[in-house]
């Protein structure tokens, strides 16, 4: 497990060996001043272009509860997932379902924790895994970047209000090579953010999808961008909204070498035809030993 965004978040890679096989999964979870409570989610490798709701709450003590919304075989259920012991040295983590508003609970999964280092480290290719048709894209994006951003003030506007401002990026791989993610400065002008970029690979459509978790709406992941890298090139595109609009986004990866890369955010209101590029970011490997973002 890592810490992100300067601890108002967290990213942990995990690796069950079952009798089926190996599963790989990614918890995310982030820290929200305003409520004061976490939100967590859950990415299971076995179906990598999904991100289960999150579920919510915090700390008393020793323990955590969590509590979140979730349909099984086409039903809703409550799910909680309750940590013990956190300030042990064996924590306890459960998950329970409910089918009836939370009048009752089943428990259907625990996990025993024993720490094995102090220093977190990607877990390592398993048995098997290193048949995984997964393919090498994100490989030139692993380590620590220096940033310069570029971005429109407004987009879609006919703005040509460019606001220019630095950052950092971390990366790190997960799930053994089938997922990445990114722990992001920005300094913008009216101040500095953090956020966080995960990708993971569909093998069954060849494609990757790619959320960002926005420190300054820490409850919120929106839909993915999802796409491919072709030519040296990675495209991904999804809808978003954009001044009340539904609108096409487009990021593409381009200029990729051992120490440079270049990132580009387009918009369409005309379905494709036509896009406005309205950031852009320089990246330069930074060489020197300093920590994570």
């Amino acid at each position: 497990m890592w810490l992100t965004m300067n601890g108002l978040g967290t990213i942990d890679d995990n690796a069950f060996v079952m009798k089926d096989g190996v599963y790989r999964a990614v918890g995310i979870r982030s820290w929200d001043p305003a409520s004061r409570t976490w939100a967590i989610w859950w990415l299971d490798g076995r179906a990598p272009a999904t991100i289960d709701p999150p579920v919510r709450g915090g700390f008393r003590g020793d323990e955590g509860v969590f509590l979140g919304v979730d349909t099984l075989r086409g039903k809703p259920i409550d799910v909680r997932f309750h940590w013990q012991g956190i300030h042990g040295a064996r924590p306890h983590w459960q998950q329970s379902f409910s089918p009836d508003g939370g009048k009752t609970w089943e428990m259907n999964f625990e996990n025993f924790f024993s720490r094995t280092s102090t220093v977190p480290v990607p877990v390592p290719l398993l048995p098997g895994e290193e048949a995984r048709n997964t393919p090498s894209d994100w490989d030139f994006l692993v380590g620590r970047w220096r940033v310069r951003h570029r971005r429109l003030a407004k987009r879609l506007v006919g703005s040509r209000d460019w606001q220019i401002f630095g950052g950092t990026l971390v990366n790190r791989p997960l799930m053994g090579g089938a997922g990445n993610f990114s722990d992001n400065v920005m300094h913008f002008p009216n101040g500095t953010a953090r956020s966080v970029g995960l990708r993971a690979y569909d093998p069954a459509r060849a494609v990757w999808s790619s959320w960002f978790l926005d420190g300054r709406s820490p409850h919120d992941i929106p839909t993915p961008l999802t796409g491919r890298f072709e030519g040296g090139v990675g495209t991904f595109q999804s809808t978003e909204l954009v001044n009340g609009k539904s609108m096409l986004t487009r990021v593409q990866w381009s200029g990729i070498g051992p120490d440079t890369a270049r990132w580009e955010q387009s918009a369409s209101e005309d379905g494709g035809a036509t896009w406005e590029v309205n950031w852009v970011s320089e990246f330069q490997r930074d060489h020197s030993t300093r920590g994570a973002a």
